[in-house]
């Protein structure tokens, strides 16, 4: 797996880079293996729901653009959305490559859609690693509570959301390890973390639970939860140190590519 890692460090990098949300100027200085005319694009994706008065909590959708090498476009962001609706980077119908070969990675990602909208990514020519620090609050989230509070988030789009409002994650979960019972600075290969698989498998909360809930029990409950998940996200949900992690990993891995 340190040699998938590897090979797609240089995505690592972008991802880091371009979540800083500058005006460009530090990712283009970052990137200097990028070329091209789009070089110099900056693209700004506004997302209706955050782009008003939540807008100071979460930016709009910022993407970079840049060629790497001859051939491959590289497009890295950050923010509230896909920059493209899910149908153009996987039906080859709407594109105008068809047989284009689709690498993402993701640092830290939460889930993302429903079942139905997993399986329809998940059944599409885009290989996707999920790359999880371990102990990363985020991608535990959104939740069985998240869908339960009175002001619904979709799961996902319209067409992806029937019979099935919870959220799941897609692609490959790559699970970096800093230290602890692991070898520090390791890597595991498509293993989910427990707090992560448990969530996925749980049934949906019982009505005991679920009415007090709604009726305004949330407010302690992600009272609560914020104390606990501050740490973990100060701590690991940072993609520099997600960089790090992933750089310590590669320089290790003439030693340990062959254990992992």
């Amino acid at each position: 797996m340190a040699q998938v890692l590897k090979r797609y460090q240089h995505l690592v990098r972008y991802a880091h880079w371009a979540y800083l949300n500058d005006d460009g100027a530090e990712f283009r200085s970052a990137a200097a293996d990028l070329h091209g005319d789009v070089n110099y694009r900056k693209l700004e994706i506004v997302t209706p729901f955050f782009k008003d008065t939540l807008k100071f909590l979460t930016p709009n959708t910022h993407v970079h653009l840049g060629i790497r090498g001859s051939d491959t476009l590289v497009l890295a962001f950050r923010g509230t959305d896909f920059p493209f609706t899910i149908e153009n980077l996987v039906n080859p119908k709407r594109t105008q490559w068809p047989d284009v070969d689709i690498t993402c990675v993701t640092l830290g990602s939460p889930r993302v859609g429903n079942a139905a909208f997993c399986r329809h990514f998940n059944a599409s020519k885009v290989l996707h690693y999920r790359l999880e620090v371990d102990g990363d609050p985020i991608p535990t989230i959104p939740d069985r509570f998240t869908q339960a509070l009175p002001v619904k988030m979709p799961a996902s789009r319209p067409d992806y959301t029937i019979d099935d409002n919870r959220y799941h994650h897609v692609g490959v979960p790559v699970l970096l390890h800093e230290s602890g019972a692991r070898i520090l600075n390791s890597v595991d290969y498509d293993v989910e973390r427990p707090d992560i698989e448990a969530e996925d498998e749980a049934p949906d909360l019982p009505a005991a639970i679920r009415v007090p809930y709604e009726c305004g029990g949330f407010l302690a409950y992600w009272a609560l939860r914020g104390i606990r998940m501050a740490p973990g996200i100060w701590q690991y949900h940072d993609p520099a140190g997600y960089e790090a992690v992933v750089q310590r990993i590669v320089e290790q891995s003439p030693a340990t590519a062959d254990a992992m």
